[in-house]
C-alpha cells in the first residue's frame, strides 16, 4: 500500500518513500533477528526521540 500522506505543513510524503523506509527498518529488524516485540521497544523509542528535534538528525554521535 503506497498511499501519499498529506502532511500538517501542505506537503505531500510520497507512499513510494514511506514504503522504501518502512522496508528498510524492517530488514534491519531482521538482520539484528529482533522479536517482534523488540522491535516494537525500538520502534517506540526512536518515536520519542525523533520528537525531541525540529529536524531529524543522524544519531551517529549521540547517545541513547
Amino acid at each position: 500500500m503506497n498511499q501519499d500522506v498529506l502532511m500538517d505543513n501542505g506537503t505531500i510524503f510520497s507512499g513510494d518513500k514511506i514504503s522504501e523506509l518502512v522496508k528498510h527498518i524492517i530488514n534491519k529488524f531482521a538482520d539484528e533477528k529482533l522479536s517482534p516485540d523488540e522491535a516494537k521497544i525500538v520502534l517506540e523509542r526512536t518515536k520519542n526521540v525523533v520528537g525531541e528535534y525540529a529536524v531529524v538528525q543522524r544519531a551517529d554521535k549521540k547517545s541513547f
